[in-house]
């Protein structure tokens, strides 16, 4: 049984208030935190709150919404891919199965792969499946996949393609890190410039598999230096990302590349006590700085060992007892030597063993006040 006046001690900014599913709070109630203050400013979907029209609105980033009746303030700027719905609805009319965390763009980011070991060579591409899975389960609209296609065949292309679509992204190829930019900025892989489309469809949160190093992270990784120079992303070349292309008010980038968020390049094996990592030089700190986007990142070289299952699933296989790998087994297949789920990724992306003395935590990077 819970302890409530300990727990009541311990989390001050709890809230409670009577609401249908839709947000709307009851006539003759009111909210009050656990210590007896004025309610915080976040509620419904654990949006912001704003009051200045009614004591029922939402700002959801892209749009405000009206929790008293149910319905955005203003249209989708993506209605036009569900014309069966009205352009004011929320979350389908169906909110207890459906949320709608922003109605902006998510991108995800797959870098090329030299590495040509059957398990490996799709690893990025599958978490990206996975990935966009999530983002259609809760509720967001737009999603698309931009992959950069160095080292994959037409084949493995196409079924990546397949399974993006089947989860209701998109799939965009590049060759470059400029054409990478151009999409964020404009949706277009030609123009540089923000768009008009760009500003209906906000960026809102990126997430990147792909190689890095430190002070960079490298799509091309081992396909040649003129490769590495064209695709990499840099403290430098970042500068050619506009920040009027995201959602500010809830945008979130995710690094799942190696060592984006250590700052120290000295620091490779192990880190001395007295060292930190230097995260306040790290890329993770320059793109949250330039972006004003909050950006988590890793400082230790990243593990997508599991990607298509961790050595204790493939232990309890031999034994019967993985119901999740059996499953996969059934529809995993191989195309042109490498391994290729469908479903994608059954283990996400952890934290890998080096370098040692450094957090192994995803650590979160504000930008600085400029």
């Amino acid at each position: 049984m819970i302890n409530l006046q300990k727990f009541v001690a311990l989390t001050q900014s709890v809230t409670y208030h009577h609401a249908p599913t839709f947000g709307f709070r009851c006539t003759k109630t009111a909210d009050f935190s656990c210590n007896g203050a004025h309610v915080h400013r976040y509620g419904f979907n654990g949006k912001e709150k704003e009051d200045g029209i009614n004591i029922d609105n939402y700002d959801f980033g892209a749009r405000i919404y009206d929790g008293r009746v149910g319905r955005w303030l203003s249209v989708d700027p993506i209605a036009s891919k569900y014309p069966g719905y009205s352009p004011f609805v929320f979350a389908f009319s169906n909110p207890l199965c459906v949320v709608d965390p922003g109605g902006d763009e998510n991108i995800i980011i797959v870098g090329g792969q030299n590495d040509k070991t059957a398990g490996n060579k799709l690893m990025f591409a599958h978490q990206a499946i996975t990935k966009v899975a999530s983002y259609q389960s809760r509720g967001d609209k737009s999603t698309t996949v931009v992959m950069f296609s160095m080292g994959y065949t037409k084949n493995q292309i196409d079924a990546i393609k397949k399974s993006v679509t089947k989860y209701g992204g998109n799939l965009v190829l590049v060759s470059s890190s400029d054409e990478l930019f151009n999409y964020i900025n404009s949706k277009s892989t030609t123009q540089k410039l923000v768009s008009s489309q760009r500003n209906s469809d906000k960026v809102q949160d990126v997430d990147i598999f792909a190689h890095g190093v430190v002070g960079s992270i490298q799509p091309g990784y081992e396909f040649g230096q003129d490769v590495v120079n064209k695709t990499k992303i840099t403290k430098e070349n970042i500068k050619n990302i506009d920040p009027k292309a995201f959602d500010q008010a809830s945008a979130c980038i995710n690094s799942y590349a190696c060592r984006t968020g250590l700052g120290d390049a000295s620091i490779d094996g192990f880190a001395f006590p007295w060292e930190d990592g230097d995260p306040e030089n790290s890329l993770a700190q320059s793109i949250a700085d330039h972006t004003g986007v909050r950006t988590y990142a890793y400082q230790r070289r990243t593990d997508y060992s599991s990607t298509l299952g961790s050595s204790w699933d493939r232990m309890k296989h031999r034994f019967g007892q993985s119901e999740e790998l059996e499953k996969a087994l059934k529809t995993r297949k191989t195309i042109d030597g490498a391994a290729f789920q469908p479903e994608g990724a059954l283990h996400g992306v952890d934290a890998g063993s080096t370098p040692v003395g450094v957090s192994s935590e995803r650590i979160r990077f504000e930008p600085k006040e400029k």
